[in-house]
């Protein structure tokens, strides 16, 4: 782990374990935005096994990031070190930061809600070389409904119990975690009600989360560490 602590190639002010965090995270990205230009040009065979590389690759940066960069922890010590003028500070780091945390919520439920109904939706031809997309209608799951009311429960009764965050980022959280994804999947379940129109509406939205988030992910990359010391 020191040697991650030394300095970095892409920015003089920048470690090696932040270095390498925001190029595995481009670089899973750029796979989610490569396996969706294959679905939009309808190659459903090469779109699920880009799909299944991509969320190979996201769960090994989450793994990287939490053991590494202490989800974030790390990065957040470099915010402090921002020496720049107040106003940047106010108006530009602090909007950023909550843009992009509530991109990274959102992109990681929408991939989730994703992936999941693209694998009900699938529907196998000529011995698995191509795919098309199932017309079926499509199914609440009780298993990850009782998943989410499980975890809204946890999230709400830790939040109760931590006085150590104030009314403002509890909402923040709450909202993020809880009201914002159940009430998506309600919604689209009531607008879409088959899988195969469900999984192209979702499957749109994830890309345009997706390019939001590679902007944001490069942008707060910049301004830690281009624009702080």
């Amino acid at each position: 782990m020191n040697a991650l602590q030394s300095p970095g190639f892409l920015s003089s002010k920048s470690s090696l374990g932040s270095d390498i965090s925001i190029l595995f995270a481009l670089g899973y990205i750029t796979l989610f935005l490569v396996a969706g230009h294959f679905a939009r040009k309808k190659q459903g065979a090469l779109h699920h096994r880009m799909v299944l590389l991509s969320l190979l690759a996201l769960a090994g940066y989450l793994v990287y990031y939490y053991h590494v960069r202490k989800m974030g922890i790390k990065s957040a010590i470099d915010m402090a070190g921002f020496s720049g003028p107040d106003w940047m500070r106010r108006y530009a780091m602090i909007p950023l930061i909550y843009l992009h945390v509530s991109v990274v919520f959102l992109s990681l439920y929408s991939t989730l809600y994703m992936a999941i109904n693209g694998f009900k939706a699938r529907f196998p031809m000529d011995g698995g070389s191509r795919m098309e997309l199932r017309t079926g209608a499509a199914k609440p799951s009780i298993v990850l409904w009782t998943a989410g009311m499980i975890l809204a429960a946890g999230i709400i009764w830790i939040l109760s119990k931590s006085g150590r965050i104030d009314l403002t980022h509890k909402v923040f959280i709450l909202a993020l975690c809880v009201v914002i994804p159940m009430a998506a999947s309600v919604a689209i379940h009531l607008r879409y009600p088959t899988l195969d129109k469900r999984h192209r509406a979702v499957g749109g939205a994830c890309l345009f989360i997706y390019k939001l988030l590679f902007v944001t992910t490069s942008s707060v990359y910049l301004l830690i560490y281009a624009f702080i010391y």
